[in-house]
């Protein structure tokens, strides 16, 4: 038998395997070793890794992974951003994923629906709902069709913030220009 050796698309499906299983830890250490290694690191290598970042929620990880992108020359996409937003969100870093947005435009790459529903909800948890609301504002100006997800996280924001009528108008459809 010929011997087989690891590329890139191998080594994103094991990486991306061991962060669905919430082995995180196991996924960064298979990172570390393609980084330390010969081999050529991918944008799908890395997206990989910060998507097992982002469903562990481990924001330091996440935004390490970021600047490692950058050493690495690796070029940035909307999905590691979103991926990042979410670890960020979920485990109390708030203000740097609400940063994330901005960090997404300065590489020249415009935040999506998924962004958009990770920056509203970190403001929820962190008790910012003005800025969780001029972000939906901010979401309509760029034209994202709201998903169910999207009005779930936009009507427990106004939830947070006693805004009820708000709330049922995001039920029904008809917020922030956000229509369907």
């Amino acid at each position: 038998f010929e011997r087989l050796y690891p590329n890139a698309i191998s080594y994103s499906a094991l990486i991306l395997a061991c962060g669905k299983a919430e082995q995180w830890q196991q996924a960064l250490a298979i990172f570390g070793e393609v980084l330390s290694g010969d081999f050529r690191i991918t944008q799908s290598i890395f997206n990989a890794a910060t998507n097992a970042c982002g469903n562990s929620l481990c924001a330091t990880e996440a935004l390490w992974l970021l600047e490692e992108r950058w050493r690495q020359r690796v070029s940035y996409d909307t999905q590691s951003y979103n991926d990042v937003a979410r670890a960020c969100g979920g485990s109390g870093y708030f203000d740097q994923a609400i940063r994330i947005t901005e960090q997404m435009l300065h590489h020249r790459l415009q935040p999506d629906i998924v962004t958009s529903t990770a920056i509203i909800g970190a403001c929820r948890i962190s008790g910012r709902w003005q800025l969780g609301c001029c972000c939906v504002e901010e979401s309509a100006i760029n034209g994202i069709v709201p998903d169910a997800i999207f009005r779930s996280a936009v009507t427990s924001l106004h939830q947070q913030a006693l805004q009820w009528q708000a709330a049922l108008s995001t039920l029904q459809g008809k917020f922030g220009g956000l229509d369907e």
